[in-house]
């Protein structure tokens, strides 16, 4: 028997690595290791990484569109429209929106990125962020919601938190 994670040949009754250190998690089938879970949370790792990046783009162009339109847009209410004499709170509040919606963007594309990272790594924390990043993402159509739905099918199931504890590491 060998680690999956360093390679280090192993007797068949050890319970952990004494390379790395890493818990051996034998199915009830044989010897092999427990490969279902494993793989999902590789898949899952590197999708909640692409949805953090692509959040994190998502909130630049959002500060961009904020910085570019709103300030020239709530300039043109202001100056040029006597009979809507309410436009500068308007304008303000707009801009104000676009900002902090940037950085709720943000915070959850980061923590989007800290998630995936967490199950690459198999950290004991990161399957709970994740469970709750999947259920924020259900509102998110139509990948939101697939990401969410796919999150949720492989972690949530209390089988699926025991083989997690088995993989993961100690934070």
């Amino acid at each position: 028997m060998f680690c999956d994670r360093c390679g280090m040949a192993l007797p068949d009754d050890a319970r952990f690595c004494s390379g790395c250190g890493r818990a051996i998690v034998v199915s009830r089938t044989g010897g092999a290791p427990a490969a279902r879970l494993d793989r999902h949370l590789s898949i899952l790792g590197v999708l909640w990484i692409v949805r953090g990046v692509m959040r994190i783009l998502l909130a630049g162009w959002l500060g961009f569109i904020g910085s570019r339109w709103v300030g020239p847009f709530g300039g043109a209410l202001t100056n040029h429209m006597h009979d809507f004499p309410h436009a500068f709170p308007l304008a303000r509040l707009i801009g104000t929106g676009m900002m902090l919606g940037s950085v709720l963007t943000v915070v959850i594309g980061v923590a989007s990125i800290v998630a995936g990272w967490g199950l690459l790594e198999r950290a004991s924390w990161a399957r709970i962020l994740t469970v709750v990043l999947a259920f924020l993402a259900l509102l998110r159509l139509p990948f939101g919601t697939a990401l969410g739905i796919y999150s949720l099918v492989v972690l949530f199931p209390e089988p699926a938190r025991v083989e997690y504890e088995q993989l993961a590491h100690p934070a």
